[in-house]
This record gives structure tokens, sequence and C-alpha cells, in this order.
């Protein structure tokens, strides 16, 4: 298992970290980039948006998104640097806390909820939430899940209409987890 051994006080630079993240190629046919995942972020959010604050600024993070079509879609953040592993548990506790939250996008009001739910351990720690979410009458979902393997924190975000497939989640988070870790790959076909 190859994971990243930082020198003394040293973390990854973004390239190396960017090697560490999903690619195109870690998906079937059928997938795509998705950069407009980042172009309209959600605003306000109170407990939600709290997590962001929950990320040393110095530490070095990636963020990529990939869709099949409009959805299914996942986002993988990846963070590295001595703020990680105290990153995790706040993050942690922040989302063991918000239960019901309220965020405006596209001048829309989305109301939601977060709850914990159960997961198979991924990378040295690993914690995962279901978020359920309601616009227009619509209900979606987004399965999360939240690991740290040495100095990195990674999160996996994986939505659909409804709720969202776990061994499809499952299958994806395996895949991070292991590319972080410089395991072996195998695209995920369980769609």
């Amino acid at each position: 298992m190859t994971i990243w051994a930082a020198p003394a006080g040293a973390s990854p630079n973004r390239s190396q970290l960017e090697a560490k993240a999903l690619s195109l190629s870690n998906f079937p046919t059928g997938w795509a980039i998705d950069n407009s995942a980042f172009s309209n972020p959600a605003t306000g959010g109170g407990c939600l948006a709290a997590i962001k604050k929950k990320v040393p600024s110095h530490d070095t993070k990636v963020r990529v998104a990939f869709a099949n079509g409009q959805l299914p879609a996942l986002q993988e953040y990846l963070v590295a640097g001595k703020g990680a592993q105290a990153a995790y548990a706040q993050i942690n506790h922040a989302l063991a806390k918000c239960g019901h939250f309220t965020v405006a996008s596209g001048g829309q009001t989305i109301n939601g909820t977060v709850g914990a739910m159960s997961f198979p351990q991924e990378g040295a720690q690993s914690n995962a939430y279901a978020v359920n979410i309601t616009v227009q009458g619509v209900n979606a979902g987004a399965d999360l899940v939240l690991f740290r393997v040495g100095s990195m924190l990674g999160e996996v975000i994986y939505e659909d209409l409804g709720t969202p497939d776990i061994g499809s989640v499952q299958a994806y988070v395996n895949e991070a987890v292991n590319k972080v870790e410089g395991k072996p790959t195998t695209t995920p076909t369980t769609f």
C-alpha cells in the first residue's frame, strides 16, 4: 500500500493530490466530468455551510465532480496537510449535529435533513451520512462518506433522485480510498 507519507512538516502539492483524486477513467461509459457542480454553489445553509470552515485554509485541497447525465452525480474532495485529522473530527461533529437545514440555490429554497448511516469502514477512519432534500416537491438524496487516510481527508458525495443506490456509493467510495492508498483500482460496474 502506497499512502502519501510526507516528509516532516510537508504536505503533497496540488498536482500530487490531484493524482490521488478520482478521474474519468474511474467511471463506466456514460459518465462525464461535471464542472457545473462548482459554478453555482448553494448559499446559506446553516450547519452545512459551516462545514467548509472546518478545513484549514493552508492545507492543500482538490475537488472533482462527475455525472451520468444530470444524475447520478459524484463529487470528491481531498484535503492534505497538518489540519486534516482535526478537520475530520470537526466535520463529523458538525454533520452529526446538523439534523435539518435550509439553503438557497439558483433562486430555489432547498429544505433537507442529515443523519448518520451505516457504512463499511474505509481508510483509517470513516463516517457516512444520508442527506435528503426536497426542491419544489421533488425528493433527492446524497450519501456523504467522509474518510481519513494518513494525513489526507476525503469526502465522496453521491447524489441521485430519491435514495442513492448504496451499492454504487460503496463501489465509488472504495475506488476513491484505493486510489488515495495507491492500491489498484477497478472501475465500478454495478450500474
